[in-house]
C-alpha cells in the first residue's frame, strides 16, 4: 500500500450499499511480486485472454481512486518519471494518478498487440493522463439520486464535461452509462419521455447511450436499484427509440467528429456539432440541439457552400432562406441531425 506523508494509508469511506471502505493501492507493475498488477494479470486477465475482447477499467478518476501522495520508499525506488512534492510537508513523492497512468500504459502494451481494447470509466483530469491508451471512453451519468424527477435527463452530463470527453476521445467511441435511483427515498421509474431526453442528449455528441439503473426502487441502497435490462417490459417500451438513434450515432462516428462546426446559429440556445468533411468522399453531418425548455426557431448559416440540409434524425425538411441560411424549428431539448449537400 502507498504511504502518505503523514504516515497514514490512503482510503475513503463510502455508502455504496451499506458502509464501505475503499483502500487505494499502487498498481505499478515494477513493484516486487506479488503486487496488485501481477495478481490482476496472472489470476484474472491472462487466463481469459482468448475469451475477451478487452478490459473495462472502473473508476478511472482522481478523487475516488488516485487522490493521494505516496512517499513509500519501495515505491519511489522503481518509479522512473519525475516526482512531485507534497504541498503540506514539501516531501518528494509520487501522485496517485502517476501510478494509475503507469498501470494503464502497461496494460495497453499487453492488450493492444493482441488486438484487445481498453474501455475506461473515466472522469475529469484522468482523461488527460490516460486518453492516449484508451480505446473506448465513457462514465456514469445521471442523478445518482441527487436530483428529484426526471427533468435532468435532458442534461445528464454538462456540456463542458461532454466536450471534454469528445475532445480527448476525438474519433474513438464514447458510451456513457445512465444511473438513476435514490439513496434514501424511492423515486419514480424513468419514463419513455425521460429515456427520449437522455438519448437526444447523448446523440448530440455522437455518444452511445447505455443504461444501468432506471429508478423505481422499492428499497434504499444501490444494490436495490432496478436494472433497466432486467425487465423486458422496460426496454421493449423504448426499443424503437434506440433503433432510430443507434444507426445515426454509428453514422456520426463513421463520418468522424470535427472540432470546427462550420455552421452558426443565430440563437444562443441552439448548439451545433459537425461530423465529417464537406466535399469529401464521405458525409458531412451536423447535430443541432435546442438546449432550452422552449420551442426555438433559428437560422443556421453554413461557412461553406451548402445547397440543401437533409434531415437524418428528427427535424423536418429545411427550406433555404434568401440570405443563404436554413430555418429550423426545434422542440424543447430536441436534437436533430442534418446532412449538408453541396
Amino acid at each position: 500500500m502507498p504511504m502518505k506523508p503523514d504516515g497514514s494509508h490512503a482510503y475513503i469511506e463510502d455508502k455504496y450499499d451499506g458502509w464501505s471502505t475503499w483502500w487505494r493501492t499502487n498498481p505499478d507493475p515494477r513493484l516486487a511480486k506479488p503486487n496488485r498488477c501481477s495478481i490482476c494479470w496472472e489470476h484474472t486477465l491472462a487466463p481469459r485472454l482468448d475469451d475477451i475482447d478487452g478490459v473495462y477499467l472502473d473508476s478511472v478518476s482522481y478523487g475516488f481512486s488516485a487522490d493521494f501522495r505516496n512517499v513509500r520508499s519501495e515505491h519511489l525506488a522503481v518509479f522512473d518519471a519525475p516526482l512531485v512534492y507534497d504541498q503540506d510537508t514539501l516531501r518528494p513523492c509520487t501522485d496517485g494518478m502517476q501510478h494509475m497512468t503507469v498501470f494503464i500504459g502497461w496494460l495497453a502494451g499487453k492488450l493492444h498487440p493482441r488486438g484487445k481494447r481498453l474501455f475506461g470509466n473515466t472522469f475529469g483530469i484522468a482523461h488527460r493522463f490516460n486518453a492516449a491508451n484508451l480505446d473506448v471512453f465513457g462514465c456514469e451519468v445521471g442523478s445518482w439520486g441527487n436530483r428529484p424527477g426526471e427533468q435532468h435527463l435532458h442534461s445528464v452530463i454538462t456540456d463542458a464535461t461532454a466536450c471534454e470527453q469528445r475532445f480527448f476521445a476525438y474519433r474513438r467511441p464514447v458510451s456513457n452509462l445512465l444511473q438513476e435511483g435514490h439513496w434514501e427515498r424511492p423515486r419514480p421509474e424513468v419514463s419513455r419521455r425521460g429515456m427520449e431526453l437522455y438519448i437526444d442528449n447523448q446523440l448530440f455528441y455522437g455518444f452511445y447511450p447505455a443504461v444501468s439503473t432506471i429508478g423505481g426502487e422499492k428499497k434504499t441502497g444501490y444494490k436495490g436499484w432496478p436494472r433497466y435490462f432486467d425487465s423486458a417490459k422496460r426496454y421493449e417500451r423504448d426499443r424503437d427509440l434506440f433503433k432510430a438513434a443507434i444507426p445515426v450515432i454509428r453514422r456520426l462516428n463513421r463520418a468522424g467528429w470535427q472540432p470546427e462546426t462550420l455552421m452558426r446559429a443565430d440563437v444562443g440556445q441552439v448548439w451545433i456539432e459537425r461530423y465529417g468533411e464537406p466535399g469529401a468522399s464521405g458525409e458531412c453531418l451536423f447535430t443541432v440541439r435546442n438546449a432550452s425548455d422552449r420551442m426555438v426557431d433559428a437560422t443556421l448559416t453554413p461557412e461553406f457552400p451548402v445547397k440543401t440540409l437533409e434531415p437524418a434524425y428528427r427535424g423536418s425538411p429545411v427550406p433555404q432562406k434568401a440570405a443563404g441560411g436554413f430555418a429550423v424549428r426545434l422542440d424543447p431539448w430536441q436534437t436533430a441531425v442534418f446532412v449538408g449537400r453541396e
